[in-house]
């Protein structure tokens, strides 16, 4: 079969525009990867779980529910991005309103598998078919959950549970740093408020740390096991590795989105050039801040000092960043305290949160 019809159809199948009903009848063509692919897919529909999925979610299910071992399914879910979204179908695989348009679709893919054939020339028509007002409905649906304030500035809620800093933030935008010693939750943080913007937007996650598997157990464990429900929260939320992508990643979202590093000290590994490296990342992602996209940097802080650590303009570069300092009492617990506040006047002391479920954070 032709690889670039392969790896469009997974993708299809991937974000619901196919089933695995129609896929199916096709599958002894597929790559041993693609058929695992299949299955993954198959398997989430199993479980009550509803497309559109992501191919980080997909992947996961394939190394965890069927065995698949990460380094030989990872490459080919990687392809399948880089083939797809560098083509014009993935406008109307992700974001048409319109069925009659996606039934076209799924004929013409059907068509293009019984011929295994591949004319992107023939995706192309039904793509310059679909109209604007698609478009706007779909864009306008995903606005729920920015809040458009009166200022212009496009923030993410972050509801009740966190009442104090939404009281005081108006919601995350522009560049935030979440510092703090080790275990005192700044990660827990930054994930958390990635879930919640992933719900309408876009998340690029870059943890040097914890893998995907990791950060998607952890908020399974959150979401009390339902499958179903993670997979839901984290259908926009990409978990990457390598940050030095970030540009080509951000540009490959094609919209605004919420772009987090998880943690600046983090890179690079050879300490002499650390201090100059970490300024010139500061100064790259204060860029993407420049162009919409709202930045959160993660930053360990030193045990006792209320400084980030590693360099001033971390503190410089923020238009807002609070610390977490673990409570004295209660091993659950961490004081949100405010270092930093361009556009508000309160500093110091915020509120208390306590840990939920291990991986989420409320309000005392």
């Amino acid at each position: 079969m032709n690889q670039t019809l392969e790896f469009t159809v997974i993708y299809a199948l991937i974000v619901g525009s196919l089933t695995p009903k129609q896929v199916k009848p096709h599958l002894p063509m597929f790559s041993k990867e693609g058929k695992v692919a299949y299955q993954g897919v198959q398997w989430l529909i199993t479980q009550g779980a509803e497309p559109p999925f992501t191919t980080q979610g997909v992947k996961a299910a394939c190394v965890e529910a069927l065995g698949a071992v990460d380094h030989d399914i990872g490459p080919y879910f990687k392809q399948v991005e880089n083939t797809v979204v560098g083509q014009e179908i993935v406008t109307v695989l992700k974001g048409a309103q319109d069925k009659y348009k996606l039934l076209q679709l799924q004929q013409l893919i059907t068509k293009q598998l019984a011929e295994l054939a591949f004319d992107p020339s023939a995706f192309k028509a039904v793509i310059e078919n679909t109209t604007s007002t698609d478009t706007m409905k779909s864009l306008a649906e995903q606005a729920s959950d920015w809040e458009d304030q009166d200022d212009g500035t496009t923030r993410i809620a972050l509801g009740d549970g966190l009442r104090d800093l939404q009281e005081e933030t108006r919601g995350v935008s522009g560049f935030w740093v979440i510092g703090g010693i080790t275990g005192s939750g700044k990660s827990t943080l930054a994930w958390q408020l990635s879930v919640l913007a992933g719900r309408q937007r876009p998340v690029l996650y870059y943890d040097l740390e914890n893998t995907a598997k990791v950060l998607y157990e952890r908020t399974l464990a959150s979401m009390d096991g339902d499958v179903r429900k993670t997979y839901e929260a984290l259908r926009s939320v990409y978990v990457r590795t390598e940050p030095r992508e970030v540009f080509r990643e951000v540009q490959e979202l094609g919209t605004q989105g919420l772009i987090v590093l998880d943690s600046i000290q983090k890179i690079p590994s050879d300490v002499h050039v650390k201090r100059e490296t970490m300024e010139e990342w500061l100064a790259k992602l204060d860029r993407l801040k420049q162009d919409g996209h709202i930045v959160i940097v993660v930053s360990q802080l030193n045990r006792g000092e209320g400084n980030y650590k590693g360099t001033n303009d971390i503190e410089h570069t923020a238009d807002f960043g609070i610390k977490l300092d673990p409570h004295d009492s209660n091993p659950l617990w961490s004081n949100i305290y405010i270092e930093k506040n361009r556009h508000g006047i309160h500093r110091g002391f915020l509120c208390t949160l306590k840990r939920e479920k291990s991986w989420l954070w409320t309000q005392v």
